[in-house]
């Protein structure tokens, strides 16, 4: 488990996004919060695709060694979120809270072992810079109306390079952050959440 989420955060930190908290068998990580950066859902999804990439090649050492199964599912969803330092009597933590969170861990609840989906939300902040696939919308919990669901298979043709560039979220304040969330779990500004299964 020591191996996976060292992996995961590393994919988080390498496109500048932070590890909110690691959640048992998943992570929430925050992209464009506490600093804003305009880019934050790109960041995510190079995020996304990264941990895949490295958590297939983990998941074939264990499953060669060990007989382990091993998959990674990530969702990510972009919009505002409440970030700041959320404190009770004996415990303080810097934190992102509100439906984004949430609907980033919806979207991860949805993914197939190995693939990443993303919020319409944070597919159109992306478009162009990945290559995504239509997967029609989805009733999820949480949500009155169905919502548009993604999967992110790779990287586009916008722009003249693949890194990420620099954007965010304003901290103690809504902004528009992006969420990650993954087999574990993550939110980011654009949150993102992780969750694996084996």
């Amino acid at each position: 488990m020591a191996e996976l989420t060292r992996r995961c955060a590393d994919c988080v930190t390498r496109f500048e996004g932070r590890v909110d908290k690691f959640t048992g068998d998943g992570i929430m990580a925050l992209f464009g919060a506490p600093i804003a950066v305009e880019d934050h859902a790109r960041r995510a999804c190079y995020a996304g695709l990264e941990m895949q990439r490295s958590v297939a090649a983990y998941a074939a050492q264990l499953k060669q060694a060990e007989g382990i199964e091993l998959g990674l599912r990530v969702g990510i969803n972009s919009g505002e979120v409440i970030v700041g330092d959320i404190a009770t009597a004996d415990r303080f933590s810097y934190t992102a809270i509100g439906h984004t969170v949430g609907l980033a861990q919806r979207m991860e609840s949805l993914a197939a072992p190995g693939s990443v989906y993303l919020s319409g939300n944070a597919a159109r902040l992306a478009h162009g810079f990945l290559a995504l696939r239509e997967l029609g919308p989805h009733q999820v919990k949480g949500s009155s109306r169905p919502i548009e669901v993604f999967e992110l298979v790779g990287l586009g043709t916008a722009g003249t390079s693949t890194s990420p560039q620099v954007v965010g979220c304003l901290g103690l304040s809504a902004g528009r952050p992006s969420c990650v969330s993954w087999g574990m779990r993550w939110p980011a500004r654009t949150p993102v959440m992780g969750r694996w299964s084996g």
